[in-house]
């Protein structure tokens, strides 16, 4: 496994300190050095660890604003969209998510690292867990449309059997219309 990250290694009310000094691009790394240790002496950070740690909360920053606005469209857009479809959207951002997890993982010199078995294991229940409530989705959409399909067979069966009734038919022609017309 990798080995961690100097940053990462930090007391997290210095990492805090950098995460707001890096925040804007108003200072340089040079100034974000000076002031990293002047809060802790044993901050034994170098220019390209802080260059790497800067890159990947910026790209962090981008994702997380980026999965806002992502958010924010879909609430803004969807509005009276079936439930249904809103399930199918929501279960593709969360596997898309998920790869992006899985395809995101470098060392502070940028190489891939493989993910320990754990992380893997849960996202894979993840995913599976995605599918299902999918699936689960599907099955209550088809559901939906097969009672809308009876309810609205058994209203035109109502409706047939009050009109022949009103014009006179006969029980025969009736269930002949019935069967002939609503499958009935």
């Amino acid at each position: 496994m990798a080995q961690k990250c100097s940053i990462d290694r930090l007391p997290d009310e210095i990492r805090e300190a950098l995460d707001t000094l890096l925040k804007g691009n108003r200072h340089t790394y040079d100034e974000i050095l000076a002031k990293i240790n002047e809060l802790d002496e044993d901050a034994d950070i170098s220019r390209s660890a802080l260059g790497r740690y800067a890159k990947r909360t910026a790209n962090a920053r981008r994702y997380r604003q980026r999965r806002h606005e992502i958010a924010n469209i879909l609430s803004q857009n969807l509005g009276e969209v079936a439930e249904s479809k809103l399930g199918r959207v929501v279960v593709e951002l969360l596997q898309s998510s998920i790869f992006d997890l899985m395809m995101s993982r470098y060392d502070e010199d940028g190489e891939p690292t493989p993910m320990d078995p754990k992380t893997l294991a849960l996202l894979s229940q993840a995913s599976k867990n995605l599918q299902h409530a999918m699936k689960t989705s599907v099955d209550q959409e088809i559901k939906i449309r097969e009672d809308e399909r009876r309810r609205a067979k058994e209203e035109a069966v109502k409706a047939v059997e009050k009109t022949a009734r009103e014009r006179g038919l006969t029980k025969d022609t009736v269930e002949a219309i019935k069967a002939g017309i609503l499958g009935v």
